[in-house]
């Protein structure tokens, strides 16, 4: 038993691509182009872990890839725990890549803890001009 729970642990932490916050998020931006939402959303949230507390940047990356990956309730609990510490991009309103989000009973509750008409950052991943419309929810 513990031989299984070791392996199973040792497994886990050698599944994990990328050694620091740097180059998780630099994979987790690769795997957004690629349109594998998925990937994109383990590698945000080991960028997330990895990096340090609380990074603007980061949490937006994070709720993007939860709201592509189809967790868009995740993605508002994310973009909520931001405007705590940011001023969010005033982009999300618009964003094609937080639609599931918008749709959301609590989008206008969450979107009001936004203010200032920031622009989003360069290095956070915007939708490009062929990115298709985020999956549909199920």
């Amino acid at each position: 038993m513990v031989l299984a729970l070791t392996l199973l642990l040792l497994t886990a932490q050698s599944s994990n691509p990328c050694a620091d916050a740097a180059s998780c998020r630099a994979l987790a931006i690769d795997a957004h182009q690629r349109q594998d939402y998925e990937a994109f959303h383990d590698l945000a949230w080991a960028a997330y872990r990895k990096g340090r507390s609380n990074d603007p940047e980061v949490m937006l990356l994070v709720a993007r890839a939860q709201s592509l990956s189809g967790r868009p309730g995740d993605a508002l609990v994310m973009l909520e725990r931001l405007s705590a510490v940011a001023m969010g991009p005033a982009a999300i309103q618009t964003d094609p890549d937080f639609a599931r989000v918008r749709a959301l009973p609590r989008w206008p509750e969450v979107a009001a803890k936004f203010g200032g008409d920031s622009a989003p950052s360069a290095s956070v991943p915007a939708p490009s001009a062929k990115s298709p419309a985020p999956p549909s929810s199920v």
